[in-house]
């Protein structure tokens, strides 16, 4: 029978006929999305009318069916959305978008329904639009590299390097208690980090950097009650203007290193801002993995695109396992947390990052294994200094490893 690791840490073992059950509705509600993407939560409820109490919406029980879905030969090739870029895709997905949602229409009896439908149909037909617009304002050929100019000789054994990028939170506007944040100052925190990745690639003779983003790119505007108002920018202005950011980011590390990039969504990131509506991977760090995807196959640049699952990535370097988070889903402050995520993914990791908590924290979970958080660039605003009472710098996060597997974790202030 097959199992997985329930929130409680027990192992509950389910059913061929829940495997059944869960499969069905699974394959109706991603047939449903326009993204083909899949609301967990709604995944369970369903589970719960037909009968089976022992489903989540946890990572655990996501894998598990994931598992299944592969061995029956039921799980999809990876669909490529690469050229949502051009404009004329874009018009091809707002088609898709009403092709699916009057199939929807046309099934559904209740009236109330119907018109819950056609608002989230329009709204859904009005982001694409908007998203489109903001597409068009960018000036990608800006973005191209110059001449490859290696930091690293063949002197001395040459290291490798993992840049982290957590909780960016772009959009956000804070001005509190001598805090300041907004896109400027992102734009220029940006570029000192820039700045000392460098340095620590020529300290160290890097010529790899495999720059991994952790999640919540963007602030979001409707998440909590007074988030319209601390946002400088619209949904669809936050995600193309952090994308544009990253990709000049990774252009101008690239003119020095050989630059490899794949990044995992965050709360901040969904789509929608009740999480209790959100759909199991769609977000901010989807579309814009797609952008920069499109950017890389189409530029002539130093940049190698990475596609990794929505909510984790892994890293193996010279006989090393590294295990990427935002930290929403994962307990990383559980003992065994390290020692869970090897069973549920199959790989013995040496440590796990996270960001989400805007601190730097790092903790020895056994013998040169370690759990780890790396800042933001926001640090702190209203809602951390005066609801829960919390002041944080801001910083990032860098992990150096050499080719015997030797490794050094480090904060990197901004």
């Amino acid at each position: 029978m097959s199992s997985y690791t329930n929130r409680k840490g027990e192992s509950i073992e389910v059913s061929p006929e829940h495997l059944d059950v869960a499969l069905s509705i699974y394959e109706e509600l991603s047939n449903l999305s326009p993204s083909k993407r899949v609301s967990w939560a709604r995944h369970k409820r369903m589970m719960l009318e037909e009968g089976f109490d022992d489903s989540e919406s946890s990572e655990y029980y996501r894998q598990m069916i994931k598992h299944e879905r592969k061995r029956r030969g039921t799980l999809p090739a990876k669909e490529t959305f690469a050229d949502i870029v051009v404009s004329n895709k874009i018009s091809a997905v707002k088609s898709a978008i009403g092709e699916i949602k009057e199939a929807q229409l046309e099934s559904q009896a209740d009236f109330n329904k119907l018109n819950r439908m056609k608002k989230e149909w329009t709204k859904d037909i009005i982001f694409v639009e908007s998203l489109e617009r903001e597409l068009k304002k960018v000036d990608w050929e800006s973005l191209s590299t110059t001449e490859y100019k290696p930091l690293a000789t063949d002197d001395v054994p040459k290291k490798y390097m993992i840049a982290c990028l957590s909780d960016l939170h772009y959009g956000a506007r804070v001005n509190v208690e001598g805090y300041t944040y907004n896109t400027h100052v992102f734009a220029e925190l940006l570029d000192v980090y820039l700045d000392k990745i460098l340095y620590e690639c020529e300290k160290n003779n890097v010529e790899d950097v495999y720059v991994i983003g952790l999640g919540d790119y963007i602030e979001h505007i409707t998440m909590r009650m007074t988030q319209g108002f601390d946002a400088e920018l619209n949904y669809s202005e936050q995600v193309v203007q952090v994308t544009e950011h990253i990709i000049r980011f990774l252009s101008s590390l690239s003119q020095f290193v050989n630059v490899e990039y794949s990044a995992i969504l965050g709360n901040h990131d969904r789509f929608e801002g009740n999480k209790n509506d959100s759909v199991y991977g769609d977000g901010a760090v989807i579309l814009s993995n797609k952008i920069i995807d499109t950017f890389v196959k189409y530029s002539d640049s130093n940049i190698t695109f990475t596609e990794t699952e929505p909510y984790h990535h892994i890293v193996s370097v010279s006989g090393r396992n590294f295990l990427f988070v935002h930290g929403d889903k994962t307990a990383i402050s559980r003992k065994g947390i390290l020692g869970e995520q090897s069973s549920l993914y199959g790989v013995i990791f040496d440590a796990l990052f996270a960001g989400h908590i805007h601190h730097f924290t790092m903790r020895e979970v056994g013998d040169d294994k370690y759990i780890t958080t790396f800042g933001s660039f926001k640090g702190s605003d209203e809602y951390s200094l005066k609801t829960i009472g919390s002041n944080t710098s801001r910083s990032q996060g860098i992990i150096i490893v050499d080719q015997d597997g030797n490794y050094e974790i480090k904060q990197i202030k901004l």
